[in-house]
């Protein structure tokens, strides 16, 4: 019998991991989802500056086939949230999340751009949502960071896909001084709207969500970006004016093989 390349067994146990470690597998095939760390929420500009973007959600492959050796440990890595950004400072860059020691190959996440993480607001535009992508050769599939402006931030774009790997909800803007609230993002889910909002007032972006979590909501004027939950693999939410932003969440790692 040939051994199956789709999705895994219907009788299959899975491991989660939500921090780092080994496994060591029983058969000689075994399936990985798992989605690097979300992307920090820029800062919100000093003093009388905008809110910041909210950083880009964690970049996830689900369900991809890995060649193993029964009996032999593999090692799993689960990526680290993005740093938060300082007041006037850009957000921090996820970590990735990966399974090696494969006998054909390793299975890591692509690792996010520097565009991902969430910008800072200006002296009057906000800060740019963060951008994700994740490609397979030539083939992209990105969701592009909303562009801050002089008044409301407007919202990120949605999670896209390439066969099994997934970009991540991209970060919502941050507000300008002419006010109106930063930009939401959207869920892995929703068909329609942004449903994590921005910060009130000159508030910053929504952090972007991953296909396994949401990010954090931006804050409002004077107040710090929320951070994502840890393994959402969520951005952080941008800062509101004159505070920082929220970090990203941690990534998750989810191991698959047939009983």
């Amino acid at each position: 019998m040939g051994i199956q390349f789709g999705a895994p067994p219907v009788l299959r146990r899975a491991t989660v991991f939500t921090a780092s470690g080994t496994y060591t597998p029983v058969s000689s095939l075994i399936w990985v989802t798992a989605v690097e760390g979300g992307c920090g929420g820029g800062g919100g500009g000093a003093t009388t500056g905008a809110g910041g973007g909210g950083g880009a959600g964690g970049i996830g492959i689900k369900q991809q086939p890995m060649y193993v050796t029964p009996g032999v440990a593999l090692t799993v890595t689960v990526g680290a949230g993005g740093a938060a950004g300082a007041i006037a400072g850009l957000g921090g860059n996820g970590g990735v999340s990966s399974v090696t020691g494969g006998v054909a190959g390793d299975v890591v996440t692509p690792a996010s751009g520097s565009s991902a993480r969430g910008n800072n607001g200006g002296a009057a535009n906000g800060g740019n949502g963060g951008t994700s992508q994740s490609s397979i050769g030539p083939v992209v599939a990105a969701s592009t960071g909303a562009t801050g402006g002089a008044a409301a931030g407007s919202a990120g774009g949605y999670i896209q896909a390439t066969g099994n790997f997934y970009s991540g909800g991209a970060g919502g803007a941050g507000a300008g001084t002419g006010s109106g609230g930063g930009g939401g993002s959207r869920p892995f889910m929703s068909a329609s709207g942004a449903a994590l909002s921005g910060g009130a007032n000159i508030g910053g972006g929504a952090g972007g969500c991953s296909i396994m979590g949401l990010g954090g909501v931006g804050g409002a004027t004077g107040a710090t970006g929320i951070a994502a939950a840890a393994n959402s693999g969520g951005g952080g939410g941008g800062g509101g004016q004159n505070n920082t932003g929220g970090a990203g969440g941690s990534g998750i790692v989810i191991i698959e093989e047939g009983m």
